[in-house]
């Protein structure tokens, strides 16, 4: 469990570390090819708006992984306002994401989610748990929906792109 952990923490400072490396702000950090520890105090550093930007590019399995580097990061991928899920099960229910996101869509804390995108191989996911995720996105003003399955799996499956901003109250 703990190598689990430090791999973790591995691979999301790595992935923050290119980001911002490549980013308008390369020229303020780009001292960061010290030691992991002396990036953890110059990220740690960072205010959390920007923090939240920068996990807005990378996938979102790597922006949630980052809240086992500190208290202070626990919660802040929740306010990352794109997410990107691709199940790589091929061959039968991806129950884990399905319950991930049952979980944590309704908590997000991002007032707008900018984009919703969710890849499937296989009829993982039964209509009306894609109803009540659409539902819940629509009530955050979703920008960009995009739903789709592979597989010749189409039924009951919508995409929908740069969808309208519905207010709650409408419904």
């Amino acid at each position: 469990l703990n190598s689990d952990k430090t791999q973790c923490r591995t691979n999301a400072f790595s992935a923050l570390r290119v980001l911002i490396s490549s980013s308008d702000y390369s020229s303020k950090l780009s001292r960061l090819e010290p030691p992991l520890s002396q990036v953890m105090d110059k990220i740690s550093g960072l205010p959390d708006e920007l923090v939240v930007k920068i996990l807005s590019f990378v996938p979102t399995k790597v922006a949630v992984s980052t809240s086992v580097l500190s208290k202070r990061w626990e919660f802040l991928w929740m306010w990352v306002p794109k997410l990107d899920f691709l199940t790589k099960n091929h061959f039968g229910p991806d129950l884990p994401l399905r319950d991930f996101i049952n979980k944590n869509l309704p908590l997000l804390r991002a007032p707008t989610i900018e984009s919703f995108r969710l890849k499937c191989f296989y009829k993982t996911f039964q209509p009306e748990v894609i109803n009540q995720w659409v539902a819940i996105t629509l009530s955050r003003c979703i920008r960009e929906l995009d739903i789709g399955q592979s597989l010749g799996h189409t039924d009951n499956l919508a995409v929908l792109y740069r969808t309208a901003c519905i207010p709650a109250n409408r419904w």
